[in-house]
Order: C-alpha cells, then sequence, then structure tokens
C-alpha cells in the first residue's frame, strides 16, 4: 500500500475513534453529572443542600420559564443560563423535575396566566441598536408541587437564582412553615421601619408578633423569636415572655443597643431606663453603653444644602465599622469577607453561677485599631478623627450563646401583679363585708372602686402567679441565643443587601435550618485587602510605579543582546563560507 494511503487511512481511524470517543463521554455525562468548580465560594456548583431537596422529591416538580424572545443584553443570555442550571438539577432530580420555556408574546392566554399567578411584564431599556429603546418583556418562572405553586416574578439577576430556587423548593416541599416571632415595644413602627426585612421573612416563615407593651397573655410559643426592646424599661413580665423561649429550647436573637443615634440630627444619647441587660446577665452576656469607632470603616454620603443646592459628600465615618474578622467556624458569618453595622455597641461574656456555664461564642470582631466611646457621645461624620488613638480593639459586637442556661426567675421573683390584686381584692372584701349594712349605695361603690383600679393597674390583667409557676422553666441544656449590639442594620434606612442576608442566616440559624445559609451567602460581601505594614505598603507603591518600566527596560536589554549575538554568528558563518569558497 502507498504510504500516502496508509499515513491518510491511519488519520481517518484515528478520527473516528475520536469522535467516537467524543460520543461516548457525552452519552456518559448525561447521566453521570460532574463539575470542576475552582471558583471562591464555588459559586458554579449545585449546592448540596439543594441537591437533598431535589433528591428528596416525592412528586414531580414543574418549571415554567417565561421569557421573551427578543431580550436585550444582559437579560438575553438569562435563557441559557437558566436552561443550563435546570439541566444540572434533572441530574439529581431525575423524572422528578421537568421544564419548560414558554414564550408569552406568542400566546395572549398564556399572558392572562400569567397575571393570575403574579409575573407581571417588565419594562427593560436595549441600546444595542445606538438608539434607546423601551421594550415590554417578561423574565418570570413558575413552580408546581402537588397542589400549590410559587413565582419568581422577574429574575432580575442571576447570582441568587440558586438561593431563590432553593428557597422556592424548601417552601413547596416543607409540611409545615416556621413561626417567627418578633417581640417589639411598637409594632406600627416595627412594621414600618422593617418593612423589607418582615416582607422577605414572610416569603418563607408565618411571622407573629409579640406587642411588649400590651401583651396580657401567654402565647403559643413560635419556632423562633426576635428581641427588639422597647425604648422605655421593661418590666419583669416582659422578661417573663422572652424568658419562656429561653428556656423552651427555642432560638432567641437579640438585636439592641443601650444608645440612641440620629445621623440627622448629628447627636446621640443614652436610654436612661435601658435594663435588658438585666435578663442577658443571666445568659451570660450583657451589651455595653458604648459606641464603636474602627480605623476600618466605610464611606457614608452626607447630603448638605449651600446656597440653596443640595452637595452630596462622600466622607469616611469610624462609626460604620467594617468588619473582617469573623468567626470562620461559626456557619452564620462562614462565607462573608466583611460585615457593618452602624452605631454598634460591644458585648461582652459575663459569669453565672453555677457548675455548667454557658458556651460564649464570638460572631464579629473589631480591628485592633478602634476605640471606644463612653461619654458625650459625638457622631458628627465631619469631625477629623485621630486615628493614631484606635488601640483599644479587638472588641466583640456580635455573638452567640449556647449550652446550659438558667432561667431569670430562678433567682427573681415572678411578676406580682397578680398577687398584689389578690391584696387588693381581699381588703376591698373584708371593706364591703364591714359596710353590708350601709345598703346597695355603698355596695356599687365599692365595685366602681375595684374596676377603677384595675382600670389605673393594668398589671392586674396578667395570668395568675399559680399559672405562671405552672408554665415556669428553671434551666435548659438547649440554649441558642444571637447578641448583636445593633439594631439600626435591620431598618430600611442602614439596610443593604449584605445584612439582609446576615439577618436571613440568623434567623435560619436560630431554627436549627443552616441548609439555605452558605447559599445565601455566595458571593455576597466587600472583598477588602489586608491590612499590610507601612513598610510594605511603601514597597507596593514605588513597585507599582517603578517595577514595569525597569522590566520593560531589562527585556530591551535581554533583546537587544540576542539580536546583536546572534547578527555576530551570521557574520561568522558568512566570513567563514567566504573563505572555504576562495
Amino acid at each position: 500500500m502507498d504510504v500516502k494511503k496508509q499515513y491518510g487511512l491511519n488519520a481517518l481511524v484515528a478520527m473516528a475513534a475520536l469522535a467516537g470517543l467524543l460520543i461516548f463521554v457525552n452519552l456518559l455525562s448525561l447521566k453521570f453529572f460532574q463539575r470542576f468548580d475552582f471558583s471562591d465560594g464555588q459559586i458554579y456548583t449545585v449546592p448540596t443542600y439543594t441537591r437533598q431537596l431535589l433528591r428528596s422529591l416525592e412528586d414531580p416538580l414543574q418549571v415554567k420559564v417565561y421569557f421573551s424572545t427578543d431580550l436585550p443584553y444582559p437579560y438575553s443570555d438569562y435563557r441559557r443560563y437558566i436552561a443550563e442550571k435546570l439541566e444540572e438539577y434533572q441530574v439529581f432530580a431525575g423524572d422528578k423535575l421537568h421544564y419548560v420555556f414558554i414564550d408569552p408574546d406568542l400566546d395572549p392566554e398564556v399572558k392572562k396566566q400569567m397575571q393570575m399567578i403574579g409575573v407581571p411584564q417588565v419594562q427593560l431599556t436595549d441600546v444595542s441598536s445606538n438608539k434607546l429603546e423601551v421594550k415590554n418583556c417578561y423574565l418570570g418562572m413558575a413552580f408546581y408541587y402537588q397542589d400549590k405553586h410559587e413565582v419568581i416574578p422577574y429574575v432580575q439577576k442571576t447570582g441568587d437564582l440558586d438561593y431563590k430556587i432553593t428557597s422556592i423548593i424548601r417552601k413547596l416541599t416543607m409540611e409545615r412553615r416556621p413561626r417567627v416571632a418578633i417581640a417589639t415595644g411598637s409594632v406600627p413602627r416595627t412594621n414600618r421601619e422593617m418593612a423589607q426585612l418582615i416582607q422577605g421573612l414572610r416569603q418563607q416563615y408565618d411571622v407573629v408578633f409579640i406587642d411588649l407593651e400590651n401583651e396580657k397573655n401567654l402565647d403559643d410559643l413560635a419556632d423562633a423569636l426576635i428581641v427588639l426592646p422597647p425604648d422605655g424599661k421593661m418590666t419583669p413580665w416582659q422578661f417573663f415572655l422572652i424568658d419562656r423561649y429561653v428556656m423552651a429550647g427555642k432560638g432567641v436573637a437579640f438585636f439592641s443597643s443601650p444608645l440612641r443615634a440620629d445621623l440627622q440630627m448629628m447627636v446621640a444619647w443614652p436610654n436612661r431606663e435601658y435594663n435588658l441587660n438585666d435578663l442577658l446577665q443571666t445568659y451570660g452576656v450583657k451589651i455595653n453603653t458604648d459606641l464603636l469607632m474602627d480605623a476600618r470603616h466605610e464611606r457614608i454620603s452626607i447630603q448638605s444644602r449651600q446656597r440653596g443646592f443640595a452637595i452630596t459628600n462622600l466622607v469616611n465615618y469610624p462609626l460604620f465599622p467594617n468588619f473582617t474578622d469573623l468567626n470562620r467556624d461559626q456557619v452564620i458569618v462562614s462565607d462573608y469577607q466583611s460585615l457593618h453595622f452602624p452605631f454598634v455597641s460591644t458585648i461582652e461574656a459575663v459569669a453565672v453561677k453555677g457548675d455548667k456555664p454557658p458556651k460564649f461564642t464570638w460572631l464579629v470582631r473589631s480591628s485592633a485599631h478602634c476605640r471606644r466611646q463612653t461619654k458625650g457621645y459625638d457622631i458628627d461624620p465631619y469631625k477629623q478623627y485621630d486615628f493614631a488613638t484606635f488601640n483599644e480593639g479587638p472588641f466583640i459586637v456580635a455573638a452567640t450563646i449556647t449550652g446550659h442556661l438558667q432561667s431569670y426567675f430562678a433567682s427573681h421573683e415572678l411578676p406580682g401583679a397578680a398577687k398584689k390584686a389578690a391584696k387588693a381584692d381581699r381588703k376591698d372584701g373584708k371593706k364591703e363585708g364591714e359596710k353590708a349594712a350601709a345598703g346597695k349605695g355603698a355596695d356599687q361603690d365599692g365595685k366602681k372602686k375595684t374596676a377603677d383600679q384595675e382600670k389605673d393597674n393594668p398589671d392586674s390583667q396578667l395570668p395568675p402567679v399559680e399559672k405562671l409557676r405552672q408554665v415556669l422553666v428553671k434551666e435548659t441544656d438547649s440554649g441558642r441565643l444571637v447578641v448583636v449590639g445593633c439594631d439600626s442594620f435591620i431598618k430600611d434606612d442602614y439596610l443593604d443587601g449584605l445584612m439582609a442576608s446576615f439577618f436571613f442566616n440568623t434567623v435560619d440559624w436560630l431554627l436549627q435550618d443552616e441548609g439555605l445559609i452558605s447559599i445565601r451567602s455566595r458571593g455576597l460581601g466587600n472583598r477588602p485587602l489586608k491590612e499590610i505594614d507601612p513598610v510594605w505598603q511603601r514597597l507596593v507603591a514605588y513597585a507599582n510605579i517603578l517595577l514595569m518600566p525597569l522590566l520593560l527596560i531589562v527585556a530591551g536589554l535581554l533583546h537587544w543582546r540576542w539580536r546583536r549575538r546572534r547578527i555576530r554568528k551570521r557574520v561568522a558563518r558568512l566570513l567563514a563560507d567566504g573563505g572555504e569558497k576562495k
């Protein structure tokens, strides 16, 4: 056989073998899926918790993706991304997951169905044709499982899609939605100031409120409790409402500071009636009456008016610390690069009596370059701070307390309003017996007096002491508390996506449902550079200025020498060839 034909045949056989191998690998990948994800946090890999949910599906889960066909960039890439994501989900769900893409613009009946389930039409800006154009499009998803359904009305970005889909699958498959209670001094104000967080909570949990100012009955315990103390002094009855959750082993989070700050007025003041520490110290922790300032901090925008114009200034603000020292062993904060709490107070562990002290574990700490304001609180953002004096740290601003906890009422009397009311009733009864001969007039006056006393003393409406003793638990080995020396970060005025994620991580930890925590915090948070020595800072700065020019000069010199040597060799070879010819 000709050599050329032999080589051609070998090449043809090799190409056929390669094609067959590729087909075999593709067929094998349909059954056995594996992805190598080297990104930080493996953000392109299906999370473990999502895999567990998909494998545990008992009935088919149907996903309808309502996407318009002609979408502007970057939304045009979302369709491919979602298709690849759902294909990966199918690997773990098997035949229990089905998805389909639907273009609502092709069928008016589909548009009506979308309006009924809550997928709206959105307006997107298209500048791809060198002109500004607004398009009406659909970018929604609907999930159907058994007789329930949930929707993602608008896929605005793909970075949080794993979290949203996993949350929906969990919500559709769970038998009972957990209940989260919020104990607050003013329910209307809390609904107004925390509207975003409460809306997010209600998507996953049943939210109930405990009005600490007016609650007079023992409620059915929810699965977790969030405590936002009232501005005034807390009563033993309010302590009892909270202590019940702690002693029942329910997760309880305390978001609180003894200080109040108003950035617009540029004033801060201590809450003189703040007594939450009386309860917290029983559990082995206290919140200090201070304001933390840190050399590592955020920049904030401050608006001011000059000559009738509104001017926005960006200023460095030490009272908005940026915390990078996070306890990586704790799942609540393990995936964050940094967190920030405005107007935060420090917290510390305190000794408690007993052979089994609770376990105090820090979550968030300040840097070593910080300082505390303990009096004469100054929050002026335009003040020039001397960071050379910031050398008091580090301080803890968030922590967990777990394990053995004693009840506040193991060493304190129960709310005694009922006992006082009973004594008053006995005295009134004795007086009425002595005045029985006085007739109906005196009896009516006594009843009126008793009613007036009950009206003036609202604590008389509390449950009797005997009932409180029946439900009182004096200790528990399953305590689960989170204490944060700040309540500003949960308000809409200061809330951002990072701190909202921290809040929901805390709630999941309280509920001992930690599957969503690692998914929620994917890709969130700043990635600040680590602090280095000033000498190294100068070296890096000079290197940025001088290193690249020096490298170019060295490379030029090396190239010049190489070319010179090459020319010499050619000249020498030419001279040698000329001598041989002669």
